[in-house]
């Protein structure tokens, strides 16, 4: 095994309430931290948190990562961040089952939440359309369609449709939003015409479906790492400064699972499911036969989401696990309280729930 993979890594993973910090020396876990995040008020710097949780390490080995500037160069510090909710994104394609369905997974490969999806032959008139762009305020927009020389005309409807939109991001409404093209590669002159100066930071990349039978995602997965980097993160505060310590560029948190989950199957020669149930939303990650997928259950999950679990399975089926002396008007206080208040310390009666 190489020097570089024996090494010593530091990762961090920020979410909205804690900043988790993992040291690996010579493919060992040997430090574990977790310190709240940093980013609102009063502290307005992400950086601070993660500071505190590698000290948290330092101080438990008596050893020293920290410099006045980052970490050590003899540490290589990876991280991952969901801090902002996550990486939400819409997509656009001509036919919803062959480009919208390539489109999806290339941006739920790439860790994204999709607010909506939009294509040519959806039953919504172009009006309502350009209405629910409008409202959506993603971070991102994919758009896709027509193999590589074949649908042109249907790609630029709704290019012309997403420039009538007027999309505005979630964060920095004054910047303008990043519009991945991964469509048509032959009429891509003809897309940037429609959009390159209409107030979107346009990229061309590889079609996501260059023949029928072939998927081509990586282009537009590594596009969207690069956008979410140079113009989702940096809103935060203080992400700036924590992209100068790191080696690597900051991904989403639901990306950094499924890029370490791919390299495990592939290392170890294996098919794998793995499920990672949050508080609002539950990913499924799949690697078969080589071919990675993630899929994204938005809405379920054990604190803000799980009245929808309740909803989804019915109160009977959750009461039929609890003992009698649980009433049914008691239970649905318990799972309003946790979808209300997710971030106070758990209760007995709220663990067996």
């Amino acid at each position: 095994m190489s020097s570089e993979k024996r090494g010593k890594f530091l990762l961090v993973d920020i979410t909205h309430n804690d900043t988790k910090a993992i040291l690996i020396e010579e493919n060992k876990i040997t430090g574990k931290s977790k310190s709240p995040t940093t980013v609102d008020e009063p502290t307005l710097d992400v950086t601070r948190g993660v500071q505190d949780a590698i000290r948290q390490i330092e101080t438990a080995k008596n050893i020293k990562i920290t410099t006045k500037n980052g970490v050590k160069q003899s540490v290589k510090l990876l991280c991952s961040s969901s801090a902002s909710g996550g990486l939400h994104m819409i997509i656009t394609g001509v036919i919803g089952n062959i480009s919208g369905e390539s489109a999806q997974r290339a941006a739920l490969g790439a860790g994204a939440l999709l607010i909506d999806t939009f294509s040519k032959d959806d039953k919504r008139p172009p009006y309502k359309k350009i209405a629910a762009m409008r409202q959506s305020k993603p971070d991102i927009l994919l758009m896709s369609g027509g193999t590589d020389g074949g649908a042109s005309s249907q790609v630029l409807e709704m290019a012309e449709i997403i420039k009538r939109s007027d999309i505005k991001p979630r964060y920095g409404t004054e910047y303008n939003l990043p519009l991945i093209y991964a469509g048509n590669i032959s009429i891509q002159d003809q897309v940037d015409g429609v959009l390159g100066e209409n107030g979107y930071a346009l990229k061309m990349v590889e079609n996501v479906r260059p023949l029928i039978n072939r998927e081509n995602l990586g282009p537009a997965r590594e596009s969207i790492y690069d956008a979410y980097m140079e113009h989702v993160i940096i809103h935060s505060p203080g992400y700036t400064k924590l992209a100068e310590w790191t080696d690597e560029r900051i991904v989403p948190s639901q990306a950094m699972v499924g890029k370490m989950l791919f390299e495990y199957a592939q290392q170890q020669g294996v098919n794998l499911l793995a499920v990672d149930v949050g508080g609002d939303t539950t990913d499924v990650y799949s690697v078969y036969n080589g071919v990675f997928n993630r899929s994204l259950n938005a809405g379920i999950g054990l604190t803000y989401g799980i009245g929808n679990i309740v909803k989804e399975a019915g109160i009977d089926n959750v009461l039929r696990w609890l003992p009698s002396s649980f009433e049914e008007r008691d239970v649905r206080n318990i799972i309003g309280n946790m979808m209300i208040k997710p971030h106070e310390k758990i209760t007995s009666e709220e663990r067996r729930i």
